[in-house]
């Protein structure tokens, strides 16, 4: 096969990591989480609310929650203020999500080897998406609305104002809502910022707390959360979603630029689409295969490759039986062309952790380029009559229920990630495995020893 990889610019080299996700601290966790099938979604702890007062196992009941369960994160009432330089009280007028997002963000780039002195001052763009954790409301309750209240939690957006403020980066700050996809477009956004020489590195996060029922009850009315909470992609008895707390950054940049500073590379990103679906098919909330088609055929076209190049995808996969149907149905139609009897792997990080709403596009692209490191698809979950979908284009589309080897077929291996949103919008990011050689700098730069961090910075 004749690669058709773009030669016209750099990919996008993903050179940080970072999450905080149920059941994992950090990148690491996640992998063991994910490589070892585990499901680390729960029941709803009394520190969120009390749902013995809100459950009942009848489905669509208005004012109630049918499920018990969700994933969550542990202390995130927990924030080091004076770490980054900030009163307690104004720390408690920050949103909850803004303070996870900010620790993340630290994360991500010391995994990227940087540090804030060395970004301090240069064109790092910032992209947040951050789902409303009803913090402003808490406040108003409380009566500590004020200044530092208005830029803390008055508005979801300002997210990405504050680690460009705490980390004096001097690119693009901004806000990115479109749903369940928001956190893919803001790589999107990135990608581009960096294609067009905009900012030389982004720091891209998104976050979701469940600090409220209200979203929970809205939802469980309209028949989308699993009563019994596991979320089942790609099984034919799916019957909903597992609503998620989680934190995931990435630090990105040109991939010259990270070969030429010697960085480590996880993955790169070689193109990214976004589509809305339109009037295409019923109600906006409504799954679209038009949509979805148009998605990945865009996102194929911007990376230059091939859809038969393509080995395996991370769905957006929510377990709810529209969506299901609909995503796998469109995977099927664009990546059978050419494929001679080769399956593309389908899977879903949702039937582990829970959906994290806003944040899940990019706890999809750490899962993914993490897989793309080991060179193993990690299994999906909850699977014991795989949807009907998958039996009719089983010469196309096979799901990873299983820890599987990502085999050597002689070219990168390729990666896709998908997420869609509530608003009808769908979104994609084409990955690849990072570089196999060291740049001569890196090489030059290793040295015979090990560095010892003494102070907490």
């Amino acid at each position: 096969m004749t690669s058709t990889h773009r030669q016209d610019r750099d990919p996008i080299a993903v050179v940080g990591m970072a999450c905080r996700l149920p059941g994992a601290s950090g990148i690491a966790d996640f992998w063991q989480v994910l490589d070892s099938g585990l499901d680390t979604t729960s029941e709803v702890p009394a520190t969120r609310f009390d749902i013995d007062a809100l459950h009942d196992p009848v489905p669509r009941t208005a004012g109630r929650i049918v499920t018990r369960r969700g994933g969550f994160l542990d202390g995130i009432e927990d924030f080091d203020a004076d770490f980054f330089g900030m009163a307690e009280r104004d720390a408690m007028r920050l949103d909850p999500g803004h303070r996870l997002l900010l620790e993340v963000a630290w994360e991500a780039v010391e995994d990227a080897g940087l540090t804030t002195t060395q970004l301090a001052g240069s064109r790092t763009g910032v992209y947040t998406s951050v789902l409303s954790t009803e913090y402003w409301d808490m406040l108003v309750g409380a009566g500590m609305i004020d200044l530092r209240a208005a830029t803390g939690a008055g508005s979801w957006g300002l997210a990405a104002g504050w680690i460009s403020h705490a980390f004096d980066l001097r690119g693009p700050a901004v806000g990115v809502d479109a749903t369940c996809a928001a956190s893919l477009i803001a790589v999107q956004e990135a990608c581009r910022s960096l294609w067009f020489g905009e900012s030389d590195k982004a720091i891209v996060g998104g976050v979701n707390l469940l600090l409220s029922p209200n979203l929970y009850l809205g939802l469980s009315q309209a028949g989308v959360l699993s009563p019994d909470g596991r979320c089942r992609f790609g099984d034919a008895d799916a019957n909903g979603y597992v609503r998620s707390e989680g934190a995931a950054v990435v630090v990105l940049k040109r991939m010259s630029d990270a070969l030429a500073d010697g960085d480590r590379i996880h993955a790169l990103v070689r193109g990214t689409s976004v589509t809305s679906n339109g009037s295409s098919g019923g109600p906006m909330v409504a799954p679209s295969v038009e949509g979805q088609r148009a998605m990945l055929l865009a996102a194929h076209r911007d990376a230059g490759v091939d859809a038969a190049e393509i080995d395996y995808v991370e769905a957006h996969g929510p377990g709810t039986p529209a969506g299901d149907a609909a995503e796998l149905t469109a995977l099927a139609e664009v990546l059978g062309q050419r494929r001679g009897g080769d399956p593309c792997l389908v899977g879903s990080a949702k039937t582990n952790i829970g959906h994290t709403e806003v944040a899940a596009g990019l706890v999809g692209l750490i899962k993914t380029a993490l897989a793309l490191k080991h060179r193993r698809i990690p299994p999906t979950l909850h699977v014991t009559r795989p949807n009907p979908v998958l039996a009719e284009f089983a010469d196309v589309l096979g799901l990873a229920t299983a820890a599987t080897p990502w085999a050597d077929r002689g070219r990168p291996r390729m990666a896709g990630v998908s997420s869609f949103g509530l608003s009808g919008v769908n979104a994609h990011v084409v990955l690849e495995e990072a570089p196999a050689v060291l740049s001569a700098q890196r090489r030059d730069r290793a040295m015979p020893g090990f560095l010892l961090p003494i102070s907490a910075r």
